[in-house]
């Protein structure tokens, strides 16, 4: 075998290549991102504050002033129509892949980009990275800070973001209209996606074919950058096979958060104990969390 530290770093090469390919997987790219550290880390929500009319409506001036007491002194003070912050509570998920090239067999083949074990241990990645983000956006409940002391609970998905269709078996455009207004005010003009799986985005087109024979159903990085995304009722559609058969979700970019501890690394090294194999090892640490509930809509197919 040539010098090893040739092949770690084609290995690695290859597989940041594979990760960065058209054909890699788009849902967890489409979540807010942070890279904080820590065993368990906080993720910010933010609720905007309703600004009363009256805090912006007229602006008194200074000589306006007929009494110097306190109500006039607060009268020409800049009003507080900030944030309330939430933490949501997130942490760290190993995402992993390995695959063992016996003494015998040509190292260097193998670790070719285009081979049938890089090309497993790709989708090996691409599936748990789905499906960390999937458990994410469907959690039933996530682990928040209640409030300045620090106290946490489990919060529950709220009611009013739960969503049943009206049809038995297919999403139609009407309920796309009817997700969409369910956003809060403060979500009308944000990017939203609706994501199924491929079963579904099926019974979509099958059931409506004159509406939706003109969006794209997204399923892959590369799509993004083909073109213009024709969306349906204002959602970009994504398709994952992992979202469980029945379910499906909608949400905003800066509702759910994925949070990388560690960017992905590669190793490659022969093993002694394996009868001098070489083993292919790839791994990355990362999570997301869905840190505010009004931006999501939790789906169900009526059936």
């Amino acid at each position: 075998m040539a010098d090893p530290q040739i092949y770690r770093q084609a290995f690695s090469d290859n597989v940041a290549e594979l990760i960065g390919l058209p054909t890699a997987p788009v849902l967890m790219k489409m979540f807010a991102q942070e890279t904080k550290q820590g065993d368990s880390v906080r993720i910010d929500g933010l609720k905007a504050n309703d600004a009363t009319v009256t805090d912006t409506q007229s602006l008194p001036a200074r000589r306006d002033v007929v009494t110097p007491d306190f109500a006039e002194w607060h009268s020409i003070q800049t009003p507080y129509t900030g944030s309330t912050k939430q933490g949501s509570y997130v942490s760290s998920k190993t995402i992993e892949a390995a695959d063992n090239i016996p003494k015998k067999d040509n190292v260097l083949r193998a670790i070719d980009i285009k081979s049938p074990t890089m090309t497993s241990l790709a989708s090996a990645i691409y599936k748990k990275e789905d499906l960390l983000a999937i458990n994410a956006a469907l959690a039933p409940s996530v682990l928040r800070e209640l409030n300045e002391v620090g106290d946490k609970a489990l919060v529950t998905m709220p009611a009013s973001q739960e969503f049943t269709t009206a049809n038995v078996g297919y999403i139609s455009p009407d309920d796309l209209a009817n997700i969409d207004a369910t956003f809060r005010d403060e979500y009308v003009n944000d990017e939203k996606y609706l994501c199924v799986n491929p079963l579904t985005a099926a019974a979509m087109k099958n059931n409506n074919r004159d509406y939706f024979q003109n969006s794209d159903f997204i399923g892959r990085m590369g799509a993004l950058t083909d073109g213009v995304i024709e969306k349906a009722e204002s959602f970009t559609i994504l398709v994952v096979p992992q979202v469980p058969v029945g379910q499906f979700f909608a949400f905003c970019q800066r509702a759910i958060t994925c949070n990388t501890w560690t960017a992905r690394t590669s190793e490659l090294d022969v093993l002694p104990t394996q009868r001098f194999a070489t083993q292919l090892y790839t791994c990355q640490d990362v999570n997301a969390v869905r840190n505010d509930d009004f931006g999501v809509v939790h789906g169900t197919i009526k059936v």
